[in-house]
């Protein structure tokens, strides 16, 4: 029998932990960790392995496989407990369609929004009206509707989810309006272009706080804590279902007839 994790120096598990990044971790790649004396350094590292682990595969393995890496840890009870947690939270936060609607088109114009900036510092507002004149035509701007003396600016009733917005929610009617607009299907011809890399780095610049969070957590003995963290790390299994919405929204083939807490397959 192996001996118990916290006092193996080695560990081989399936997490691709040697990765600066998820990306090439997968359940069949093997990595070994090298566990370093410190008992709090060793400690980070197993929660990193943990929450690496789930970013790859839940929803993605076989659950006795997803059973056999839990019993990795059932020597350490706090590490246990980390995982039990994460499982439910993870369970009880499977992303929409809507949502991953709403996430794809945020990256997109946000992907528009950092090209035209190329770098160089533009005024927020500014930025959200050119997005706006180059994406939608000229009478949907609020300067030729009854609104326009409640707004100032044409990016605060055309682009979507902001307060005085048209587009509160997620609707066939914007998509079909925003698609309709050559520029923005060049535009997003060029971000499916590189969705994967910028997933990927989403995924990865979360990690970092969300291990903060899990090891004062475990430190302050308040596991069950990690559950009311907000902006959990996406799943690899999250960021596929938003690849497929994605190229079928630029297919136009998505059905977009209700979007009704609908969850994502």
């Amino acid at each position: 029998m192996s001996p118990p994790l916290v006092h193996q120096r080695q560990l081989s598990i399936s997490t691709g932990f040697d990765s600066p990044s998820p990306k090439s971790a997968t359940k069949s790649s093997q990595s070994v960790l090298d566990l370093p004396d410190d008992p709090e350094i060793r400690l980070e590292a197993q929660v990193k392995f943990i929450i690496h682990f789930f970013i790859n595969n839940y929803g993605k393995i076989p659950e006795n496989d997803f059973e056999a890496e839990r019993a990795k840890y059932s020597h350490h009870p706090k590490l246990t407990q980390v995982f039990d947690v994460l499982a439910l939270k993870y369970a009880a936060t499977n992303k929409t369609k809507e949502e991953l609607v709403k996430w794809v088109l945020r990256k997109a114009i946000r992907a528009t929004k950092k090209n035209i900036k190329a770098g160089q510092k533009v005024d927020q507002k500014e930025l959200s009206n050119s997005i706006c004149k180059r994406y939608f035509k000229e009478g949907s701007s609020p300067s030729h509707s009854e609104e326009a003396e409640d707004f100032d600016e044409p990016s605060d009733t055309l682009l979507p989810f902001k307060k005085n917005s048209k587009n509160k929610t997620m609707n066939s009617s914007f998509i079909s309006e925003i698609f309709s607009s050559e520029e923005f299907r060049n535009d997003y011809s060029s971000f499916m272009d590189h969705f994967d890399e910028m997933a990927d780095s989403e995924i990865s610049e979360k990690i970092p706080k969300f291990v903060n969070h899990v090891m004062k957590c475990v430190k302050k003995d308040n596991i069950q804590d990690i559950s009311k963290y907000k902006r959990m790390p996406w799943l690899k299994l999250w960021a596929g279902n938003a690849k497929s919405i994605a190229e079928e929204l630029n297919q136009g083939n998505l059905g977009l007839k209700s979007f009704k807490k609908r969850k994502s397959e």
